[in-house]
C-alpha cells in the first residue's frame, strides 16, 4: 500500500543534499581578558539577555 499523502513521482530535492551551518546564540558578552583568566571553576559569565529571550538563529 502506498501513502496517500506522498505524491507517486515525487522528484528529489537536489537542495536535501547540501550541508549548511547553523548557529546558535543565547547571548553576548564582552569581558576584559583579566577576567576570564580570573574566572574560576562553576563562574558564570554575564549576558546581555535574559533567560526569558528568544535565542537568535
Amino acid at each position: 500500500m502506498s501513502d496517500p499523502q506522498t505524491p507517486k513521482s515525487e522528484k528529489p530535492n537536489p537542495f536535501e543534499a547540501v550541508p549548511i551551518e547553523v548557529t546558535i546564540s543565547v547571548g553576548r558578552a564582552r569581558p576584559l581578558i583579566r577576567d576570564l583568566l580570573n574566572m574560576g571553576e562553576n563562574a558564570v559569565l554575564m549576558l546581555d539577555k535574559r533567560i526569558e529571550d528568544p535565542v537568535d538563529l
